[in-house]
């Protein structure tokens, strides 16, 4: 009798012992949750804002991009847009050339994450042209008619600006508010 409860306690401590190592095994750090890999989630687009003054000027833009954590990640490929082709042109590496005035979004955007910046087309002049550069009037009430182009500073003309005529001495030219200089006496000026 005393043969069984040595045996049947031989196979209780041999059941506890295999239960606790199979519980050690089972903890052993196998069963590790790996965190999820990094996914694009927003993306910073620098400048977020700028104004070009002449058809044709650039200006670069850079995307940064950042994952779930807000880390920022390298090496991942941004996708340029514009949202007004009319306005602004953009090329792949994010740079922006001017067309013609107006604003237009500019988009930069990687897997799901998005993130804009706004580029304002807004020519000032440069240059004013006067044609003819230098006339002679033989008499007095002659005329010659001025023409004049405004141009930024790529030499694009520039639209709806008013411009204004002025005779440097008006007792030998005077000139009309749309060009039109007259001979009043002898001696040589200069409009402007």
């Amino acid at each position: 009798m005393q043969s069984i409860r040595r045996a049947s306690l031989q196979f209780i401590v041999a059941l506890f012992t295999l239960a606790v190592v199979s519980l050690v095994t089972n903890c052993s750090g196998d069963d590790t949750v790996e965190p999820p890999p990094p996914v694009p989630t927003t993306i910073t687009v620098s400048p977020q804002a700028a104004t070009l003054v002449s058809l044709a000027e650039v200006v670069q833009l850079t995307a940064t991009v950042h994952d779930q954590n807000g880390q920022v990640m390298t090496g991942v490929p941004v996708n340029w847009a514009s949202l007004e082709t009319s306005v602004a042109t953009v090329g792949s590496a994010g740079l922006v050339t001017a067309v013609r005035n107006g604003t237009a979004t500019v988009r930069a955007s990687a897997a799901a994450a998005v993130g804009t910046a706004t580029v304002t087309v807004e020519q000032q002049p440069a240059e004013v042209r006067i044609t003819p550069g230098t006339d002679t009037l033989l008499a007095i009430e002659d005329t010659v008619q001025l023409s004049v182009e405004v141009v930024d500073a790529n030499g694009h003309p520039v639209t709806d600006v008013e411009v204004a005529w002025e005779s440097w001495d008006s007792l030998v030219v005077a000139v009309s508010a749309d060009g039109l200089a007259t001979a009043v006496g002898p001696g040589s000026t200069s409009v402007t």
